[in-house]
């Protein structure tokens, strides 16, 4: 008896540990296997154990089947043995109850139902007629005690429902509200939400959810809505906080100074909100349970895909948050280097470099220490030697652009981070003061900041730069304006840039929600990207847009199409291109061809405008020369311009490879270039890719079509649409795209 005992307390132990129905329901199933052992055929807790122990293993409760087996064997051979067929059967079910998970959900119940239904049947039979009549009586009193917290658990959701969807409804509004800036309104709405979760979450936590508890199935579904009550309830507060604390300082720069004090009271509230995020999706997966219907089971998978997505953005706020004083100055200066890029004359990350302003960073006030044309370190880095800079794989790739004697050149890599690394280390040594972070900006970016500080006037600039013209005049109008040859032509990137840095750093700014909506689209675009040094602030700021990474997935097929001016103008304002990228996948074996068009439209004229624009190094007039790069993870087979072959050079840039053609297109004409690639990514029923556009006076046109080569159908992908097989559409012209199309294998 005494090895009955701990067996029972044994079966008590639920493979979660956590739930009462669980721990219920398994002490209810000893008692019943107890009480059918006593009159069983021996032959059938033999049957029990064997089937037990197959499924057990190789988890340490076989054990438990092994002594099982073992008892139920000396009770088959002998009669003298039959006291022991009870702890065997007892030994049995403890097995039983702590099957590992099987493939087929609900398949350990399943092999528990099969191994001791002959058990409880066998002993069924062979009990007297009394104890039949007390079995058939216990189980109709189950039979209604589940019935009726059934029923109770119908009440209770039901009395949990209305608040339930009130306050989703008041959430969602609340964050329609806060993306609108509206956070004054957006509190009282998260505020409401949280009151309407509270009230479910009282009805579900009362006795009538309680009783639920002991109901399989139901208990599932009463615990999700629970969960999903007490989420929705901590999600709203914390939400009703950082929407409040945003509310609470409406300028982030006041009289020259960036609010630190607001930062630091504002870190706290963001990273309970990343908290609570974080808890609510851990607790929402919990919850997910195969045993929930669809009509719960979908909106919980929704919500459970939403804190994916809004998880890590929160976390990064966060984290933001929490380097953000140091970074502005609060633990000692900081030194920053902005390099202000034109487009019109492409490097590979964007621009060449026009234009330069230093800023210190002390206590959350910056001011410019130096600023000028990039053009005019030239000298002074060339009589300072210009060792060569960037490690040995840099130097490899890029250093014939020579950014250690042209500073002009620091944009030949087109990630944002190497760059910057290279750009302080040049600036650093050239100045003797370290740099501590590197922003790069283009026309774009600076129209972006105009629209939170207002016009700025330029000296020897006729009239104010505005976020409708500082483009134009960048690009274009700044060298029809000037004559270069009197002297009065200068780059005035330098110049605007640091006007829109003063104005940035001495008028007053809106709050952060306010200057996040007035530069998003420049950061998703690439044209403000920047690098720290400090390792920690580097790591939070890659996980945004605005590091301007330009890293490979592993796995997963890449595609970049970019260029960099070989003419010395800035005629690249009047280059355009579309690409075309068409790929072939099996999924079987990862295998990929694939064919990049690239046509390149020059849109410049032959005459009329000053060399700066035009002349110089195209020759003739007019004729766009520049390198056209692919980066990609494929190797090249075959590059035709028009038709015709053409040389190419192919280059290893990390874990990718870029191959690049040299062209001239006249003035007026379009080449067309095509690219022919094949190579291996992961395999499976997904393709991923991924994609990084090259920012540009005029944004390239990308678009894609994307086929199995074993005929599978792809399913419907967002941002494609799927016709004859094959799924195709436009990208957005962003910094970063990530693409994926699934391809149904029975199709």
């Amino acid at each position: 008896m005494a090895v009955a005992a701990v067996l029972v307390l044994l079966a008590g132990l639920s493979p979660t540990g956590t739930t009462v129905g669980d721990v219920f329901w398994s002490l209810a199933l000893v008692a019943v296997v107890a009480a059918a052992s006593r009159s069983c055929s021996p032959w059938t807790v033999l049957w029990a154990s064997g089937v037990a122990l197959v499924a057990a293993i190789p988890s340490l409760w076989s054990v438990a089947a092994l002594v099982g087996l073992v008892g139920a064997a000396a009770g088959v051979t002998a009669a003298s043995w039959r006291p022991v067929v009870t702890p065997a059967a007892l030994a049995t079910t403890v097995a039983l109850v702590h099957l590992p998970s099987l493939r087929l959900h609900g398949g350990s119940a399943l092999v528990a139902l099969v191994a001791l239904a002959p058990v409880v049947v066998s002993g069924y039979r062979a009990a007297g007629r009394t104890n039949r009549r007390v079995a058939a009586g216990v189980a109709g009193v189950v039979a209604a005690v589940v019935v009726a917290a059934a029923v109770l658990a119908g009440v209770a959701v039901l009395s949990a429902a209305p608040d339930l969807d009130a306050a989703a409804s008041t959430a969602r509004s609340g964050l329609d509200l806060a993306r609108e800036g509206r956070t004054a309104e957006a509190v009282a709405e998260f505020d409401a939400a949280a009151g309407d979760f509270d009230s479910a979450s009282s009805s579900l936590d009362g006795p009538l959810g309680s009783v639920t508890s002991v109901v399989p199935v139901l208990a599932q579904h009463v615990a999700a809505v629970r969960v999903a009550a007490g989420s929705g309830g901590s999600l709203s507060r914390a939400a009703s906080d950082v929407s409040a604390r945003a509310e609470s300082s409406p300028d982030l720069v006041v009289d020259g100074r960036v609010d630190l004090d607001w930062i630091r009271s504002t870190a706290p509230s963001a990273e309970a909100s990343a908290d609570a995020l974080e808890t609510a999706r851990r607790d929402l997966t919990a919850a997910r349970s195969p045993w929930l219907l669809a009509p719960l089971a979908a909106p919980l998978d929704d919500l459970v895909a939403e804190l994916d997505d809004a998880g890590p953005s929160a976390r990064t706020a966060a984290d933001l948050l929490g380097v953000a004083p140091d970074l502005l100055g609060a633990s000692g200066t900081q030194r920053y280097l902005v390099l202000a890029t034109n487009l019109a004359e492409a490097r590979y990350l964007g621009g060449f470099v026009g234009g330069y302003v230093e800023l210190e960073a002390t206590d959350g006030r910056l001011e410019v220490v130096a600023s000028g044309k990039a053009s005019d370190l030239t000298p002074l880095l060339e009589a300072e030697g210009g060792a060569p800079v960037g490690d040995a794989a840099y130097r490899d790739r890029y250093g014939a652009f020579a950014p250690e004697r042209y500073l002009t050149n620091a944009t030949a890599s087109p990630d944002a981070a190497t760059d910057g690394a290279v750009a302080a280390e040049v600036y650093g040594r050239l100045t003797g003061r370290p740099v501590d972070g590197v922003v790069v900006i283009d026309a774009a970016g600076l129209a972006a900041l105009l629209r939170v500080t207002g016009p700025v006037e330029v000296p020897g600039v006729d009239g104010p730069i505005t976020a409708d013209n500082v483009e134009a005049f960048l690009h274009r109008d700044q060298y029809l304006e000037f004559d270069q040859r009197s002297g009065e032509r200068t780059e005035a990137l330098g110049a605007v840039a640091e006007a829109v840095v003063d104005a940035l750093t001495s008028r007053g700014l809106p709050g952060p929600r306010a200057l996040a909506d007035a530069v998003g689209p420049a950061v998703d675009r690439g044209d403000l990207q920047f690098w720290f040094r400090d390792q920690q602030a580097q790591e939070v700021v890659e996980r945004t847009p605005v590091a301007g990474r330009f890293l490979p997935v592993p796995g997963s097929d890449l595609l970049s199409v970019r260029s960099s001016n070989l003419n010395a103008n800035k005629i690249d304002g009047f280059a355009s291109r579309v690409v075309d990228y068409r790929v072939r996948y099996d999924p079987a074996t990862g295998l990929v061809s694939s064919v990049v068009e690239v046509a390149v439209t020059n849109a410049a004229p032959a005459e009329g405008l000053p060399p700066i624009l035009i002349g110089i190094d195209s020759r003739p007039p007019g004729t766009n020369r520049m390198l056209l790069s692919v980066w990609s993870p494929q190797r090249l087979d075959a590059v035709t311009v028009d038709g015709t072959a053409t040389a190419s050079t192919t280059q290893p840039d990390g874990s990718l490879q870029s191959h690049t053609v040299r062209l001239a297109v006249p003035p007026g004409a379009t080449q067309v270039v095509r690219f022919e690639l094949s190579g291996r990514i992961d395999t499976g029923p997904t393709y991923r890719l991924v994609t990084y556009q090259q920012p540009a006076v005029t944004p390239d046109v990308t678009s894609v079509a994307i086929s199995a080569t074993d005929g599978s159908r792809p399913e419907p992908s967002l941002g494609l649409t799927v016709v004859d097989g094959v799924a195709s559409g436009r990208l957005p012209s962003t910094w970063r795209t990530e693409t994926a199309v699934t391809f149904d294998p029975g199709t």
